[in-house]
């Protein structure tokens, strides 16, 4: 996954190719397609620029098998290698084990959907590994979780089981990473953006962000004001 850095930690990015229909597709049903997957390539680029702002790691784009292409085509400044079987829990632990294989001593992965995450979180979850931790995960608010990080393979852990409820996927990892006896820890947690609820808090968090955190976001925010103002408007008489 990197060349002459397998010494460092290694940060994965769970990317998708940014395709109307294809990314973001439960943002979609509220704002179109095109506008979700526009969205989402401008958290893509935030989150680049989140990883860039990690001392001492190496990093890559991960995604689904077919999306290679695409990915490439857009010349984000990362490797991208495609995960050989489809589903995101099988694409974490293909991350973790193949950056474990290459030699780096310890692996974080994080999703494309948080482009305000600060660097730090991904800094403290290295440092839980640090301190005899194998598993870390990185909370959202909805039950999953932003990262995971690890310096044994996951296969069993994300893999052996089918996980049937995405609001307790971060409690029902820990409890199986309990269950199969690895030392498992939980950072802050953060949110991603999903649904239109969560465009509302992204909109808000900004607001308190230094103008230049997620500035290509912003400026699809900008691009999109009216079709999101909307979204905005109805999230807030719905509260």
């Amino acid at each position: 996954m990197s060349d002459g850095t397998q010494a460092v930690p290694f940060v994965g990015i769970m990317a998708k190719a940014p395709r109307a229909g294809h990314a973001k597709t439960r943002l979609a049903r509220a704002v179109s397609p095109a506008v979700a997957a526009d969205l989402y390539h401008h958290f893509l680029l935030d989150t680049i620029e989140v990883v860039a702002c990690v001392p001492g790691t190496a990093a890559a784009l991960i995604c689904p098998p077919g999306d290679g292409p695409d990915l490439r085509r857009l010349a984000l400044g990362l490797p991208v290698v495609e995960q050989p079987e489809p589903g995101l829990m099988r694409g974490l632990a293909f991350g973790i084990e193949q950056a474990l294989a290459r030699g780096h001593p310890a692996v974080a992965l994080i999703n494309a959907d948080s482009p305000t995450l600060p660097p730090e979180r991904i800094s403290a979850a290295f440092a839980a590994l640090s301190s005899a931790h194998d598993v870390v995960l990185g909370p959202t608010v909805d039950g999953g979780y932003y990262l995971i990080a690890a310096t044994v393979p996951c296969t069993h852990l994300l893999c052996d089981i089918p996980y049937l409820h995405a609001d307790t996927i971060c409690a029902d990892t820990l409890a199986r990473a309990h269950h199969l006896g690895l030392r498992a820890a939980v950072i802050p947690s953060w949110f991603d953006v999903d649904l239109p609820v969560e465009v509302t808090r992204l909109v808000a968090a900004l607001r308190d962000e230094p103008a230049h955190r997620a500035v290509h976001t912003r400026r699809a925010l900008a691009a999109h004001d009216g079709v999101l103002q909307d979204l905005v408007h109805d999230r807030a008489g719905d509260a």
